[in-house]
This record gives C-alpha cells, structure tokens and sequence, in this order.
C-alpha cells in the first residue's frame, strides 16, 4: 500500500513537473516581451543607470569578464533592455562580449564543464533570433550537445560541475542555470521533446530530494 502511495504520488508530481516545463516553454517570449515593453510612466530607468554604471567601468566588452554566470545574466538583463529602448549600443556589446568567447566552429573558449557555464547560453539563442547569424545557432548546439555527454549520477542527475569537489553533487542551482536555457533552446530549434523530458527528470530530483 504503501509503495502503491509513492507510486501514485510520484506520478502527480511528474505531471506536474510536465505542466510547468511546457508552461514555461510557451511564456518564456511572452515574459521577455513584456519586461522589455513594460517601464512606467515617470520612474527612474534604474536598470538603464545599472547598464550605464557598467560601460563606464568595461567601456570594452571583451574586457567584461569571462565566460560565467554573473556575466551571462547581466547581459540577458540588458538584452531585455534592449528589446525595450531599441538602443543598438547594448546589443552591440552583447555581440562583442559574445563573439570573444567563441571561434568561427562555434567552440567556447573553455571546456563547459559546470552548469554554471549554461546560463550564458541564453544569450546566443536570443542573438540568433534577433539577427538570424548561424554562427549563434552553432554555438548554442553545442551547449545543447554538451548534455548529452555530461556527467551524472546513477539516477540520471547531472553533477553541478566536473571537477573533483563538485561530483555527484545535485543543486537547485544547478536547475537555474541548465534548465531554462534547454527550455529556450528546445522552443527557438524544434528540441521540445527531449528538453520538457529533461527539465521533467531535473524537477522531479529537486522534489525527491
């Protein structure tokens, strides 16, 4: 009976789990058009001041930094900025800062070998549906492929980084940084199937868990 209870509780919570992964999917150019629309009438641009702060300090964008989170996040903000003030300046750093980091065959410059490397994938698949460039479409395949061979635990969770201190290690982090840039990549290229799978099993860790 009881195993019958867990059975049947895990089955809720995987559909669950599969209702959030499509929802997701479907708001995610819905949520991003509307921040970039949205600044009420009369308030301070703060995050234009943030943008502003930042030009001022890494006036050069191959000298923002490397190929991480805080960075890839920062710029996801500014493309959303972008999308709303229409400002070329800003999305002309992102291609610069994007373009440093990768060759002409679409390679990181750095082995992707942590989760935290995913989350400035974003910003290619966001520069291929703004500027229809492949060489944006090409990088972001390999990011998606880079699954296919990283690391997991025997029950199919990926290690949060592939380097001693962080095997076998399953972090909620580690979903915010992999699973929304699958999300986005699986909707903008046709890969929904496996993508809503995947962020299904990586839900359903957390909860067990």
């Amino acid at each position: 009976m009881l195993e019958a209870k867990r059975v049947g509780r895990r089955k809720v919570l995987q559909w669950a789990a599969a209702g959030i992964a499509i929802s997701a999917e479907n708001a995610l150019p819905r949520l991003g058009h509307a921040a970039a629309a949205f600044l009420p009438s009369g308030q301070e641009d703060w995050s234009q001041r943030v943008i502003d702060s930042n030009f001022k300090r890494f006036p050069d964008a191959k000298k923002f930094g490397g190929w991480g989170y805080p960075q890839g996040l920062f710029l996801i903000a500014q493309f959303i900025v972008y999308r709303r003030t229409k400002d070329r300046k800003l999305l002309d750093y992102i291609v610069g800062f994007v373009d440093s980091h990768f060759d002409a065959s679409g390679n990181l410059d750095q082995p992707i070998e942590s989760l935290d490397n995913m989350l400035g994938a974003h910003l290619l698949v966001m520069l291929y549906e703004e500027t229809r460039e492949q060489r944006y479409k090409v990088a972001a395949d390999k990011f998606r492929q880079r699954f296919d061979t990283y690391p997991r635990t025997s029950d199919g969770g990926f290690w949060h980084g592939n380097r001693p201190e962080r095997a076998f290690q399953l972090w909620l982090d580690g979903n915010y940084m992999a699973v929304p840039f699958l999300l986005r990549y699986g909707r903008a290229f046709g890969d929904a199937k496996y993508v809503n799978a995947e962020t299904v099993k990586r839900c359903l860790f957390i909860i067990d868990i």
